[in-house]
């Protein structure tokens, strides 16, 4: 069975079974929660599908916390738990002022020091592990600390079998990987980019 189909039927699986009222009130919530200096959203400030993964390009991730008006952006999606401390920098940027003159006029700016915590998952972890990750956040120190908890996946393994879903299901969670045709590799975190 291929990605694509594992996770249309995943998504299937899903939908017939969440009541009308949860897809409604997860339809209502908004894409970012922003909070003082932090925001939070699933996957990106732009998508809930984008991946900001660990080595994501310093610009786009920068750009990324910079668009919500926060000083730490909170995600996930990846599932793979990380902090990314993005350095005070100058950006010089070269924009072009119109569309009928081909002059182009440098702007610069300074940014801050901004952070993107990713909390991980309670499920389906990708971090090579099948631990549940999440994140404590101390505001007076300004302090992150990534927490990794185990459980019994085992159980969570067997109903995943027990309810007809792919064994695959199964195998990622008590591997704490994404896709199974890397099994061989040990390694393996999600790969997949922006």
């Amino acid at each position: 069975m291929s990605l694509d189909n594992r996770g249309r039927l995943a998504h299937e699986w899903t939908n017939e079974r969440i009541y009308p009222e949860a897809k409604e009130y997860l339809a209502a919530l908004p894409k970012v929660i922003k909070h003082d200096n932090l925001a939070f959203v699933h996957g990106s400030p732009q998508s809930q599908h984008e991946y900001l993964l660990p080595e994501l390009d310093g610009f786009i991730a920068l750009e990324r916390v910079l668009s919500t008006g926060a000083d730490i952006l909170f995600c996930g999606h990846t599932h793979v738990p990380y902090v990314r401390t993005l350095d005070a920098g100058h950006l010089r940027l070269l924009v072009r002022t119109g569309t009928e003159v081909p002059e182009a006029e440098m702007r610069e700016f300074n940014a801050p020091l901004k952070r993107i915590v990713n909390v991980g998952s309670v499920g389906e972890p990708r971090h090579g592990r099948p631990n549940a990750t999440y994140v404590i956040y101390d505001t007076d120190s300004d302090r992150v600390t990534l927490r990794e908890v185990e459980y019994d996946y085992q159980k969570t393994c067997a109903a995943i079998i027990e309810r007809g879903l792919p064994p695959i299901f199964a195998w990622r969670l008590a591997k704490g990987l994404e896709f199974a045709e890397r099994a061989d590799d040990a390694s393996h975190l999600c790969e997949r980019g922006v």
